[in-house]
């Protein structure tokens, strides 16, 4: 539940001419999501440099962006919502060969040739969602709380969660794709289809929110 925040400054160059800096503040609300979620993005961006900017902030294979900033003007994110996809938690327990780590990076890009201003944020993906999404999607009492993901805690008793404060995931095809799994070991006389797409849990908020509605 804790929230991110982070900074950065850069000069521009260009030959022997040094323009004014570009300065930005990037901050997301937490650090915990699931895939389905969107992640607000909060951020602001000043260009005292002599160039056009652009900017965007993504996740994965998605990003969405603004337009761009002129000499001497700002832009502001206030809450631009950026959707985190299906993909496999962070992190994976049991294995010493693979570790997934997750950033969030708002980018700023100035117009000609120049490196961009990057500030990566660390996020953890998840697959079950926080009580605080639970709550914000009405599925789980502001007095009540959830313990063990398999457990619904009431008082001093544990019993199993009611299925209105712990709803069951749907789930999606990874963000990236299809993938072939044709080894070394197979021929041309190998049957059946080698592409394979891995799915992910997915919480799909808008959809069981009008599904829940009264009638």
């Amino acid at each position: 539940m804790e929230s991110s925040s982070g900074a950065n400054e850069k000069n521009l160059c260009c030959l022997c001419c040094k323009s004014g800096p570009i300065s930005s503040r990037f901050q997301i609300d937490r650090r915990g999501y699931v895939p389905g979620e969107s992640i607000p993005i909060k951020a602001e961006v000043t260009n005292h440099s002599n160039r056009k900017k652009m900017t965007r902030s993504y996740a994965s294979r998605l990003e969405i962006s603004h337009g761009e900033i002129l000499p001497g003007d700002s832009d502001v994110w206030n809450g631009d919502l950026l959707r985190v996809p299906p993909v496999p938690p962070s992190e994976l327990q049991g294995c010493r060969i693979i570790e997934i780590n997750y950033f969030v990076q708002f980018c700023v890009s100035p117009a000609g040739p120049a490196f961009k201003l990057e500030i990566p944020l660390g996020v953890t993906i998840g697959s079950i969602p926080l009580r605080a999404t639970l709550q914000q999607y009405g599925f789980a009492p502001p007095s009540q709380g959830l313990g063990h993901p398999e457990r619904y805690q009431e008082g001093a008793h544990a019993t199993a969660p009611p299925e209105e404060i712990m709803p069951p995931p749907s789930y999606a095809e990874s963000v990236f794709g299809t993938v072939n799994i044709k080894d070394d070991a197979d021929t041309d006389f190998t049957k059946g289809d080698m592409n394979y797409a891995p799915v992910y849990t997915y919480y799909n908020w808008e959809q069981r929110t009008q599904t829940s509605a009264p009638m």
